[in-house]
């Protein structure tokens, strides 16, 4: 079984347990002893070894790629901590996004969703388990639905083949490491991962952010006012709805597109990948 890192791994904590491991092994402490059997055969018992365990027992080949991440995650932090609040308030499910993603499980029995926010396009006829790093959005989430596990794509707190499937809904932009994010997916999936994400440098171009305060040039056809989606919305003394370089980022890819009426700026995509025994 890998140990999962936390939400908010501590590069020096993770030093601590090296040094603290080291210190058993030297003793000749059993446990110690197996745990350096089991991940470092053969190496002698040294500080580079027991780092070397430590990474290895959170499913990492080296000391140097799970410090590389932990420096990445606590770098960036938790975004949606920061701007979560009020999401529910204004993000909607679109249907016909929720019907191709649950299209794209298929039979799945048992599925983990990963960056599971407020539960947007979560399936609701089958077992779930929704990771999602931010309590913000985790605190969110209706009562109808299971609580969030707190967890980070790249270090899922699941063994391997746990669920039918997995599955990824506009999240993949934000990990910090999108490779090793996927390979978890892979690894906790049985049989099939569905992903559904953007094109961010597009999306950053987006025409609403651009737009002056007061400024009566209409969006694309068919795109929601911001200031109606958002209910706490409150026109400032320029004219511009102060929620509207916020919103701009969570309104549904659907809205952006042909489907929605406008000249679809963002591309979205959905992929999805299937175990070749199926």
């Amino acid at each position: 079984m890998i140990a999962a890192l936390p939400v908010r791994p501590d590069l020096e904590y993770l030093r601590r347990q090296a040094k603290h491991l080291l210190l058993q092994a030297q003793a000749g402490e059993p446990d110690a002893v197996a745990r350096l059997r089991a991940h470092a055969p053969g190496l002698p018992t040294a500080l580079a070894t027991v780092q070397l365990v430590i990474a290895r027992e959170h499913g990492f080949a080296s000391w140097a790629q799970l410090k590389s991440l932990v420096i990445a995650m606590a770098s960036g932090g938790v975004r949606y901590d920061a701007i979560g609040d009020g999401y529910a308030d204004y993000r909607r499910a679109d249907p016909r996004i929720a019907a191709a993603v649950h299209a794209a499980l298929g039979d799945a029995r048992t599925v983990v969703n990963v960056g599971a926010g407020t539960g947007s396009y979560e399936p609701t006829d089958r077992p779930v388990i929704p990771i999602e790093p931010s309590t913000a959005m985790a605190r969110q989430r209706p009562p109808a639905l299971a609580p969030a596990v707190l967890g980070v794509a790249e270090s899922l707190p699941l063994a391997d083949g746990t669920v039918d499937a997995a599955m990824a809904v506009l999240t993949v932009h934000h990990w910090a490491d999108r490779a090793r994010g996927l390979a978890e997916l892979v690894r906790a999936a049985r049989r099939r991962v569905v992903l559904l994400t953007i094109d961010p440098e597009v999306e950053a171009d987006l025409w609403l952010p651009g737009l002056p305060p007061g400024d009566p040039r209409p969006g694309p056809p068919g795109l929601p006012d911001p200031c109606a989606a958002d209910s706490r919305a409150r026109s400032d003394p320029g004219g511009r709805c102060p929620g509207a370089p916020r919103l701009h980022r969570r309104l549904s890819p659907s809205l952006l597109g042909p489907a929605g009426g406008g000249p679809g700026p963002c591309r979205a995509s959905r992929h999805q990948w299937v175990r070749p025994h199926e």
